[in-house]
């Protein structure tokens, strides 16, 4: 089951680094040795398509302990107008092709950043 409501707020053109812990149904950690993962940013969850998408690594260290480091460029929300946009992050498995399971989900307040002096 994913993390459902993993909201967060950020201004238009910021870096930003998102971590997630993925665990299973009983809540037990997921070992992610051997897998990838996407974040997809859209406006709305039925969006046939996402306005972003990124390619998530995994750092050698962290698959035993589950986690997943998102890291968002100022490039990656620059252009992109404030407001809300829901997010999905996908875990796909070694398999050719992958299984893939939303492991979480949530909404991105994107605010205006001011212009500069």
């Amino acid at each position: 089951m994913p993390a459902t409501n993993q909201n967060f707020s950020m201004h238009a053109g910021d870096a930003k680094a998102l971590e997630f812990t993925v665990t299973d149904d009983a809540g037990a950690v997921v070992d992610l040795t051997g897998m990838s993962a996407l974040w997809l940013l859209s406006r709305h969850p039925s969006d046939a398509a996402p306005l972003l998408s990124k390619d998530v690594t995994i750092a050698e260290a962290s698959p035993p302990a589950g986690i997943i480091t998102v890291q968002l460029l100022e490039a990656d929300t620059s252009a992109l107008e404030h407001g809300a946009y829901y997010f999905q992050t996908v875990l796909l498995d070694g398999q050719s092709p992958p299984n893939e399971n939303v492991v979480s989900t949530g909404w991105v307040d994107l605010r205006p950043r001011l212009p500069e002096a």
